[in-house]
């Protein structure tokens, strides 16, 4: 494996850092392990980071500035799309199902609720566990047991979550979002409880 003379160097010093003993003993390695050091620094080095980095280097201020005479934003434009529609009845009554004794919905997944009435409307959003798109063209036709149960009730972030899966199937479970997004921690006063 070869590294760029700007690798080298890097690798030199934390070669060197390790060789003084400035690390402490990580993954049951001694201290004064500098060849599996090195070999897990060369890795990190050559690693792909692209999708953790953004290389952009970031704009000049006369940049920024002329960007800025270029935007417009908030121009009034006509927009023809097709939608798919959404029973209002099931929402009205998905919500009742899912409220707490508070009246307020719980994010399945985190457990974040509306902290209190100062925020106006839902907050909790209820995702459709399997996505719209995947219906036929003339919907589906549930029960109304079914048409709650293929609702989940979920907070702004895990529902932008829940759809921000990489690869060809675009959402993630629920199941999956548990395991990758951590609880809210009760009785700490910070999300709303």
């Amino acid at each position: 494996m070869s590294l760029s003379p700007q690798g080298q160097t890097l690798l030199q010093l934390l070669v060197d850092k390790i060789r003084d003993g400035r690390f402490t003993r990580v993954n049951g390695r001694a201290v004064g392990d500098t060849e599996w050091w090195s070999g897990e620094i060369r890795a990190a080095i050559v690693y792909d980071w692209s999708i953790f980095v953004n290389d952009t280097p970031p704009p000049t201020l006369p940049e920024l500035i002329e960007f800025t005479r270029a935007v417009v934003e908030g121009r009034v434009a006509l927009l023809e799309s097709t939608i798919r529609t959404r029973c209002e009845g099931l929402r009205c009554r998905a919500r009742q199902y899912y409220a707490g004794s508070d009246g307020r919905l719980q994010c399945e997944v985190c457990g974040w609720t509306k902290p209190d009435n100062r925020f106006s409307g839902h907050i909790v959003e209820l995702h459709h566990i399997r996505p719209l798109a995947d219906l036929p063209s003339d919907g589906s036709t549930l029960t109304l047991a079914e048409a709650i149960a293929s609702l989940a009730p979920l907070c702004p972030n895990c529902h932008r979550c829940a759809h921000s899966r990489r690869g060809d199937r675009n959402t993630f479970t629920i199941e999956e979002l548990k395991t990758m997004v951590p609880s809210r921690l009760p009785d700490s006063g910070i999300y709303g409880d």
